[in-house]
Order: C-alpha cells, then structure tokens, then sequence
C-alpha cells in the first residue's frame, strides 16, 4: 500500500533515475510528485543519504447494508421509568400501537463499497452489500424515501422478517408482569385471564377469554369477558359490556351491559342494562340507565342497598361540574394574575371572555335537563321475578324505596304528576 525509496551516499542522480527505479519496481499508482521533486533535487549531491514515501495506494471502503430503524424499541423493556422517582412495571411495551398513517419504520438503502488500488496498479475489491430485507404485509405501505407507515389503526407485528400492522392481536395467555400492559389501537382478544392492577386499552372491541382480577379495560369498541370481573375491576367500553357475572367492580359502557348471570356491589352505568339470563340477579350496588333497565331479580331479603335508576345522565352532570371547577379555579388563577393598578375585572376583553364561558355553560346545563326530560319519557326499570325490600327505584332526582317484597313490575315515570309509576310485567 505504499512505497519508499531509499538513498545512500555515493553518485549524484536525477529525477530520470528516480523514474527509473519507480519503473523497475513496477510502482504506477498513486505516486506522490511533490515527495519525487524534493528527493531527486537531493539526488545531485554524493553525501546525501535518507529516504521518502513516494507513492501511497488507496485503500478499499467497505460498504453498509441496508438496515431498518424502528419508530419503537424491538425488544420487552424490564419497565417504565416514571417522571417521578421509581419504576412500573406494569408498563413493558409489549405491544407497539400505531394509527393509520404513523411512521413505524424507516428502511435505508444500501451503501457500496468503493475499491481499492495499491501502489503497484493491482485492484482491491470489496464485496457487495446487500439491502435489507424487511418483508411489508397488508397493513403497512413504503414510501420512495423509504418511510415505512401503517395502513390502518391496529399493533405492529415483527415476525419471520417482516412487519404488518394487524387490526386485531391474539394475545395466548394472561395479562400480568410477563408482558405488561397491553395498547393498541385495534382490537385485543387475550385467551387468558387479566392481572390485578394491569390494563388493556385498544381503539376497537376487547375480549378476555378468562377472567378480569382488579384490572382495567378501556376500549373504543366492545367488551366481552368470557368469564367474571372480579373485585376491583374497572371496565370502560364505547359500545356495550357482556359478560358472565361481576363483583365489587365499576362498568361503564356507552351502549348495553349484559351480564348472563348476576352483578353483586358493582357500579354500573350505560344506555341500557339486561340480567335476564341464568339468576338475572342484580345485588348490592347501583345500576344507572338513562332508557332501560330489566332484571329477574334485584336486592336480597337482607335488605342490601340496591339502586335501580333510569333516566340517569350521573356521568354527566359529573363532568359539566368537573368543568365549571376547572373554569372558576381558572378564573381566579387570571384575576390573582392581574396587577393591582387595573383593578376588579367588570369589563374588557378579561370580563367578556368570563361572561361568554358562563353562558356557554349555562346553556350545556340547559341542555343536558332537556335531554334528561326526553329519557324520562321512555325510560323503564323492569323486574321479572323477585323485587325486595329495601331496593330503590329512582327517575332523574324522584326516587321510590320499595317497603315489602313484589314480584313483575315494571316502573315508569309519570312527567304529568312527577310521580313513579309501576304496573305488572
């Protein structure tokens, strides 16, 4: 890769001799021409002895495959560091949500190699490289800069080399500290049961084959749990709930609930609620609709608090007040803001803005008693079998607390008298 002439003391030379010796030594490539001029303008002299590197070969590059980077760590995380102090666990990146149109990987194309040539003219190859192989499923697409997107809303899948998006992931197993938490923006079937303290959240539709021991599910779609939610589970769905029975836990669902067996001391509130299969049994707790509510069976002859109430907007009176909280604690953060040289805000921009946000406000009230009103009109809490003692009937703000056991009624509010009506199933 290089070559050095050496001098000794003896017969003056030239640069044609200095040619010649290079010739000889078959040395083509890469001669170094300022080093040649200063070394045969010494040549003259007899004493002159040293040498110098006169000519240098070029070295190959070796090239760079083509590789991937993911939007996302490829490998299970021992946890999440929290903004405060410590760890959870519970939160491992099992999964990789994406939403139709996220970046999820970027694949850069190769980088060649360029060859080398020594000092003698003789060739120095460097082998080819390859791009990368990443194999595109149905649910992502590339772009010519070589942008790797999803194609649709679900979890980025990573198997025999390729990448997909799937709207729907099986999960064989629990849920618990092997994986974490589960995310996605699709949907989630889990064949398992659900940890205590763990949560699954998906855009779509939920199902837990097993059991849900005191963990979450949030999903955009349904929930179906194959077997019981148990004490402490909190399960929130946009469209309805199913499951076999439920105990201690909170339900939430946009559209029905429907357990196949019984609720004991659970909270639960949706469009409609139906127990009207196996014990149909509603026992302890409250269960708040705002059109229908049908059970075979409500309260128990201990007379454990239970609560029927239809027409119920509870979730969200609670959120316009959670609101106006927000706004007055706003409001007095701006006016403890302002200097004392202006004064109380009556008026200007300050005072209008604060007028309009009450009326807007006022109006949401307004509107949320007239919807409550036309839930009224329709609404109905139905016993088939056994309604006990002790269980309350409610409508809106008008309640009814059953005195003695009766069975196959059906209650109605009356906007006429303000009433609570009942009649026979």
């Amino acid at each position: 890769m290089s070559a050095e002439v050496h001098v000794v003391a003896g017969p003056p030379g030239d640069a044609a001799a200095l040619r010649g010796v290079l010739q000889a030594a078959s040395v083509v490539h890469g001669l170094d021409h300022a080093a040649l001029a200063a070394l045969a303008a010494e040549l003259g002299s007899e004493t002159f002895a040293g040498s110098a590197v006169v000519a240098r070969g070029q070295p190959p590059v070796i090239g760079e495959p083509g590789r991937v980077d993911f939007a996302f760590g490829e490998h299970l995380q021992p946890g999440h560091r929290r903004d405060g102090d410590g760890v959870d666990f519970h939160e491992r990146g099992f999964l990789h949500p994406a939403a139709a149109g996220a970046e999820i990987a970027r694949v850069h194309p190769p980088i060649q190699g360029v060859p080398g040539t020594t000092v003698l003219g003789r060739p120095l190859a460097v082998a080819p490289v390859r791009p990368a192989a990443l194999r595109l499923g149905p649910g992502v697409a590339i772009d010519s800069n070589g942008l790797v997107h999803a194609a649709r809303d679900g979890v980025v899948t990573l198997a025999g080399g390729g990448i997909d998006v799937v709207p729907l992931f099986i999960h064989k197993g629990n849920v618990d500290l092997r994986t974490g938490n589960l995310h996605t923006h699709g949907s989630v079937q889990v064949t398992g049961d659900l940890g205590e303290g763990f949560q699954v959240e998906a855009d779509g539709d939920v199902e837990v084959q097993g059991c849900t021991y005191g963990g979450s599910i949030v999903a955009g779609g349904t929930v179906k749990i194959g077997l019981g939610i148990q004490a402490g589970s909190r399960i929130e769905a946009g469209g309805e709930i199913r499951c076999r029975h439920a105990t201690s836990s909170k339900l939430s669902a946009n559209s029905t609930v429907i357990a196949l067996d019984e609720l004991v001391n659970c909270e639960a509130a949706a469009g409609e609620i139906h127990l009207l299969q196996g014990r149909g049994h509603v026992l302890g707790g409250s269960l708040r609709a705002r059109t229908r509510i049908a059970v075979l069976q409500a309260g128990s002859d201990a007379g454990v608090p239970t609560l029927l109430a239809a027409g119920d907007l509870t979730s969200e009176s609670a959120e316009l007040q959670r609101r106006d909280q927000q706004r007055d604690r706003a409001e007095r953060n701006a006016k403890k803001a302002l200097p004392r040289a202006f004064g109380p805000a009556r008026g200007g921009k300050l005072g209008r803005s604060q007028m309009a946000a009450v009326d807007a406000a006022l109006t949401e009230k307004l509107a949320l008693a007239a919807r409550q009103r036309e839930f009224l009109a329709t609404a109905t809490i139905e016993i088939r079998g056994a309604a006990r003692a002790g269980v309350r009937i409610r409508f809106g703000t008008a309640e009814r607390k059953l005195e003695t056991t009766t069975t196959g009624v059906r209650f109605r509010w009356d906007a006429s008298t303000g009433q609570i009506t009942e009649e026979p199933t």
